[in-house]
């Protein structure tokens, strides 16, 4: 990696630690294959938890349909591709792409509010999955014309029109759950080559930032023996015997982001060798 690009003016001089986050960003998914295991998961927690119809397994997941940048309607079900000052470009329900006369009359010439609760911007790769999900859900309540009884029996929401934003807290919620558990990223450890891409020009580029003089921090969600296996795998390949811990001088797993950055954190040491945690 010989450049490194920021969407604004960063004079460098007067940075004086540079922190990472592990997952999609040091550590480089094989995104189609990585989001089709969670999204297969969630189905089937949706099924055999929840309620609803086998024949959603059928489904298959379109890694092309949802990128970072679009906005879920989580109120409307809709998805929709948005300017920087708000106003709607393209818009599917569910699955249905909108025509634009259709977009015309339905959004008109005003700009959604993103700080409304209804919106949730797909801000990460891992909410790629969930957002083809939440689409594809949609397009069955909508074929059905009435809440899906799984959904009705959580929901406060009018009998008479479908809850969509009860499907996507459900989906959200499972999502979190599977990342949380072993369902995943068992599967990750278990077969590393299937699901990372190692890529030395990302070890180069936290290399060239500590021979300037930079200060640098790992400051993940995901716990240290995930962590340390993981960074293994994509790190200590490129580094002649050197050890990954050895490339930051400070390294926080289970932060718990972004509350992490918004209060104060208690912290316990992790011992490297064994994994074991100390006060």
């Amino acid at each position: 990696m010989s450049n490194i690009f920021v969407n604004r003016t960063l004079n460098m001089n007067g940075i004086k630690l540079v922190g990472f986050d592990m997952d999609y960003t040091l550590v480089t998914y094989n995104v189609p294959v990585f989001e089709a295991k969670a999204y297969e998961l969630v189905k089937a927690r949706l099924v055999a938890e929840h309620g609803w119809d086998p024949a959603i397994m059928q489904f298959d997941f379109d890694p092309d349909f949802i990128i970072r940048g679009l906005v879920i309607d989580t109120e409307s079900g809709d998805l929709l591709k948005v300017d920087r000052f708000g106003f709607v470009r393209q818009a599917a329900h569910g699955t249905r792409m909108y025509s634009f006369e259709d977009m015309r009359q339905r959004f008109g010439s005003e700009g959604i509010d993103f700080s409304d609760p209804r919106y949730y911007i797909v801000h990460t790769l891992f909410s790629i999955g969930e957002g083809c999900l939440f689409a594809q859900l949609v397009d069955v309540l909508d074929d059905h014309r009435q809440p899906h009884p799984a959904v009705q029996n959580l929901s406060n929401h009018d009998p008479g029109q479908p809850d969509y934003r009860q499907v996507f807290r459900l989906i959200r919620s499972l999502t979190d759950e599977i990342h949380q558990n072993d369902e995943i990223k068992g599967d990750v450890l278990q077969n590393p080559q299937r699901y990372i891409q190692q890529q030395p020009a990302i070890v180069q580029a936290v290399q060239e930032l500590r021979r300037c003089g930079k200060r640098t921090a790992l400051i993940t969600n995901s716990d240290y023996e995930y962590s340390k296996q993981v960074m293994d795998y994509c790190f200590n390949p490129f580094l002649d015997g050197q050890s990954w811990h050895e490339l930051f001088d400070l390294i926080v797993v289970l932060a718990a982001k972004p509350g992490y950055f918004q209060g104060q954190s208690k912290y316990l040491k992790v011992d490297p060798a064994s994994g074991c945690l100390t006060n």
